[in-house]
């Protein structure tokens, strides 16, 4: 009924397609890591005007806009957004763009309150160690 024909692939086409996929694999790595790369620099950047008060704490921020003053594609600024907002430095808002979280009166104690817990361990390990010239520089 249907007439199908067996073909025989020489050996070295085999070879080359499986290079050329080796070398598809490779290209796929480099073109991913330079997309991390750019995140990272792109994480580093906003971040740094976050700190800098350059983006003040309330403001709206687009993620396109924040890609041309990059210089670089939304892709690695959004996946940058994303990482800022787990850190709670910023908040996306489908259709409404990035605002930059501001710190609470809440967000200052927690930090006091986990300040106060490192030293007290840190005191608490200088006792255990019998190290009591450095307990009295504390």
């Amino acid at each position: 009924m249907y007439g199908f024909k067996a073909i025989k692939i020489p050996e070295t086409d085999l070879t080359s397609k499986k290079e050329s996929m080796d070398n598809l694999n490779s290209i796929k790595t480099c073109v991913k890591a330079t997309d991390n790369n750019l995140t990272a620099i792109a994480y580093s950047k906003i971040k740094d005007d976050i700190m800098s008060n350059k983006f003040k704490p309330g403001e709206c921020i687009s993620g396109s806009q924040l890609a041309k003053i990059l210089k670089m594609s939304r892709t690695p600024v959004r996946e940058a957004l994303n990482i800022l907002a787990n850190e709670g430095l910023v908040e996306i808002h489908n259709g409404v763009g990035i605002i930059i979280k501001s710190i609470t009166y809440k967000d200052i104690l927690e930090l006091y309150e986990i300040r106060l817990a490192l030293e007290c361990i840190a005191v608490e390990s200088l006792i255990v160690k019998n190290d009591h010239s450095n307990l009295f520089k504390l």
